[in-house]
């Protein structure tokens, strides 16, 4: 690293732990990230410049996930933080003797954000970021499930450091009950056993994050490998108003009255931020309706605050007015519905 920076004529200074945060790079990539820093002079950004190049090896890391776009609780968000650090320098805190989680279990309701959590923790911590679904691991036939994930993981372990993520865990890999199991889902589960297994035998920087809404649904065996369980719950009120004040400035719109945001996270308590995502589309939809009926898109307004709060055309084009007649229908249904009930916004 001293070598590049000094044939690059970098004189600035790095993070004391920059060369346990580049764990994993080529002699290719740290060359790039000197020549960039050397470009940018004082002004280089060693982490974000180290995270594009990264980024460039993984496509599948987002760049736009990061702490300040997340939603989630204060609380959480700190557990999280605390481990994305521990992962993005593991190799310094595996020296100081600190247990590295190489299995990490995400669990809250459908639509909590789980797998946007994942994204972040990857972007914030420099990881390469692979992602897995049932549709990618299970086989079309005996011995194909195993050669996929087989696959899955030499694909995280081209990429390490990086995270694994797969979603659904529940359906992956279930629990196994008898004779009566599905012979492709028990090749699946020996498999993964096994990789997982090996990871940590290697000590190779893979790291398995994944996400459940039914953590009591995936068997015992693989529910062992995980030593961190993190619970991303329900958006709080906090949570629920700024995932409005997000949408709303992304959409281009803005509330009717300074008060309306508290009062939307009030009416949307024991939504999910999907479902709060659903009523707002719903809502756009509904004026788009409107505005087609009166003359095309040249009807169609955006909110904006004012002593009147009401739209230029009136309330039938506004898509912030339009929240409180889908935001009755949905909020009906959600105080209706239990945990384990499917759920869609209305028609």
């Amino acid at each position: 690293m001293d070598q590049e920076f000094n044939e690059c004529g970098f004189t600035g200074t790095v993070p004391a732990n920059a060369s346990n945060l580049m764990q994993g790079m080529s002699g290719c990539d740290i060359a790039m990230l000197a020549q960039r820093l050397a470009a940018k002079g004082e002004s280089g950004d060693f982490l974000a410049l180290m995270r594009q190049i990264r980024a460039a090896a993984t496509p599948n890391v987002d760049f736009l996930a990061t702490w300040d776009s997340i939603i989630v609780s204060a609380d959480t968000k700190a557990r999280l933080q605390s481990t994305c650090a521990i992962l993005e320098d593991a190799e310094g805190w595996s020296a100081r003797d600190v247990s590295i989680p190489t299995g990490i279990l995400l669990e809250g309701p459908a639509g909590s954000g789980k797998t946007q959590v994942a994204r972040t923790i990857a972007n914030e911590g420099s990881l390469g970021f692979i992602k897995a679904t049932v549709a990618d691991l299970k086989g079309l036939y005996l011995g194909h499930a195993a050669g996929n994930v087989r696959d899955v993981f030499g694909k995280a372990r081209a990429v390490s450091p990086s995270i694994l993520f797969v979603d659904e865990l529940d359906l992956v890999a279930p629990a196994r009950r008898g004779a009566g199991n599905d012979a492709l889902v028990q090749e699946i589960i020996s498999q993964m056993l096994q990789e997982m297994d090996g990871i940590v035998a290697q000590r190779r920087q893979v790291f398995i994050l994944t996400a459940t809404n039914l953590p009591e649904n995936i068997d015992p065996a693989i529910l062992s490998r995980f030593t961190e369980r993190l619970v991303i719950p329900l958006p709080d009120l906090e949570s629920r108003i700024r995932m409005f004040q997000v949408r709303f400035f992304q959409a281009k719109i803005d509330s009717l009255y300074s008060r309306d945001d508290a009062l939307l996270g009030e009416l949307s308590s024991g939504m999910s931020l999907r479902d709060i995502r659903n009523w707002l589309a719903l809502a756009q939809r509904h004026a788009v309706s409107r505005a087609v009926a009166n003359g095309g898109s040249a009807a169609y307004k955006y909110g904006s605050r004012g002593s009147a709060g009401l739209c230029s055309v009136g309330w039938g084009n506004c898509a912030v007015a339009q929240l409180g007649i889908c935001g009755l229908s949905l909020r009906f249904r959600v105080a209706r519905r239990s945990k384990s009930d499917s759920w869609a916004p209305c028609a």
